[in-house]
């Protein structure tokens, strides 16, 4: 994620919230349990978790981000997968909802 909040923190830029909006991963691949054969799709954040969002610590007047837990994920498939021959059902469904967290690059800064 690339942070907006044009302070550095261990020689990056400070993540803020509505920074998570910006976070687009194209082309991630894809398999579903139901049969289908890989494919391909958008990965975005949809939520921050609570935990996730700084009550004091703000950069530029937005709370930063912090590590927390996970947050909500959209992933949208854009080539979608398909059953092996002879049915070759393509993937019906238009989005997936998961979670993830995030891996920080800071050692040394502890937002609060």
């Amino acid at each position: 994620m690339t942070g907006t909040g044009q302070i550095l923190i261990d020689g990056s830029i400070a993540c803020v919230q509505g920074d998570e909006f910006l976070v687009r991963v194209e082309m991630c691949s894809y398999v579903t349990l139901g049969g289908h054969a890989g494919g391909f799709g958008t990965l975005t954040i949809a939520a921050l978790n609570a935990d996730q969002i700084a009550q004091r610590t703000t950069f530029l007047k937005k709370p930063a981000i912090l590590r927390g837990t996970q947050f909500t994920a959209h992933f949208t498939p854009t080539i979608k997968g398909v059953t092996p021959p002879p049915a070759s059902i393509v993937d019906p469904v238009p989005v997936y909802f998961g979670t993830g967290s995030f891996v920080t690059t800071n050692v040394r800064s502890k937002g609060q």
